[in-house]
């Protein structure tokens, strides 16, 4: 007797129907719990197996019914997850292997005392599949678990891609920020040494822009900064980065640029934003008629208005400048636009070494 109830239903084919019931009635005697039945093959139905946690599968002599054994396991499930035994005659021990190949469970020979046997090899058989049904349960389960850390993980990183995104990005223009822009120049500036490139940096700065704060209201201002940003990246490529450092202060990265074109760069930005910033000079121009306003640039002897809007420029590059680092760099092409701001606001100008031993004579002076 098996000590451990099954609890399961049985069917046993065979051409015979009588050899059928027969090892269904010790089936069904000697393991507690479990019910089986017996069909000749010519009673066989497809909703008998269907329903059955398992099929006992008794071969005629002499020749495998692989049909029946694979109509039993196709009904049966395709995977192992329900028993299937089947009993060879003790003479053809290769029909075991075809057996196991068209889906059987277990393997049992028709020899003497085969009745006694069968009741273990079937409940070892529904042992086994049940087993086979609870890891495949738990690996579909584990399956849909790595499926849903996965899809949180690449939620996750979206998420800390768009925040590392937002962290180095300007909410007004949509440029880079100062952060960013450090990170990238110090990159570009330590390629540019190890591979003996030229870089290229401008420094921009919007002029007048407190004349439009004061005159139309910040939102114009801030609408002027966005000018500028539209400009500067109608004007780059892809390989070029800005960014917004201050109120009113654009950095441009040149990978691969020299001074000469650099300036070219510059310029064309200049001229670009003069085009895109027209609205708002005209708006600041007719405010300054209605006032009687008119603000001049401190710092400079001409004539020009405040409300003649534009970009100033200072270019510095590597090679020209004899810089020895991303923030001496920087510093070359920020004396450079101080003398364009200075000298003639709306142009750009390169940095030449002359300008810091000019500014050391005017500070010793």
């Amino acid at each position: 007797m098996l000590a451990q109830p099954l609890a399961a239903r049985i069917v046993v084919v065979d051409a015979d129907a009588g050899r059928a019931r027969l090892c269904a009635d010790v089936i069904s005697t000697h393991a507690t719990g479990a019910w089986a039945e017996g069909f000749g093959t010519d009673e066989l139905a497809g909703a008998l197996v269907e329903a059955a946690d398992g099929a006992v599968c008794v071969c005629e002599d002499g020749r495998l019914p692989l049909e029946i054994v694979r109509h039993l396991r196709a009904r049966l499930g395709a995977s192992a997850r329900a028993a299937l035994v089947v009993v060879v005659p003790a003479d053809r021990p290769g029909l075991a292997e075809e057996a196991l190949r068209a889906g059987a469970t277990d393997v049992l020979l028709r020899s003497p005392g085969y009745l006694e046997q069968l009741p273990v090899v079937v409940r070892a058989a529904l042992i086994r599949a049940a087993a086979n049904a609870s890891r495949a349960t738990q690996e579909d389960s584990w399956r849909d678990q790595i499926r849903q850390l996965s899809s949180e993980l690449a939620e996750t990183r979206a998420l800390a891609d768009r925040l590392e995104g937002i962290a180095q990005t300007d909410a007004l223009t949509g440029l880079g920020n100062r952060r960013a822009m450090d990170a990238r120049l110090g990159e570009q500036f330590s390629a540019a040494c190890r591979h003996d490139l030229d870089l290229s940096v401008l420094q921009i700065d919007l002029d007048a822009l407190k004349s439009v704060n004061d005159g139309l209201g910040h939102a114009a201002g801030d609408e002027l900064l966005k000018c500028a940003a539209d400009a500067i990246r109608a004007t780059l490529r892809r390989s070029d980065f800005a960014a917004r450092v201050g109120g009113d202060e654009f950095v441009v990265v040149l990978p691969h640029t020299d001074a000469a074109r650099a300036k070219l760069v510059a310029d064309r930005i200049i001229a670009a934003f003069a085009g895109v910033s027209l609205r708002v000079r005209e708006e600041l121009e007719t405010h300054r008629r209605r006032t009687g306003v008119i603000h001049v640039l401190g710092g400079w002897s001409g004539a020009r208005r405040e409300s003649e809007l534009g970009l100033s420029a200072g270019v510095a590059s590597r090679r020209a400048s004899g810089a020895s680092s991303s923030a001496g760099l920087l510093a070359y092409a920020d004396q450079a636009l101080y003398a364009a701001k200075h000298q003639q606001p709306g142009t750009c100008r390169v940095f030449q070494p002359v300008m810091v031993v000019g500014e050391a004579a005017a500070k010793a002076a």
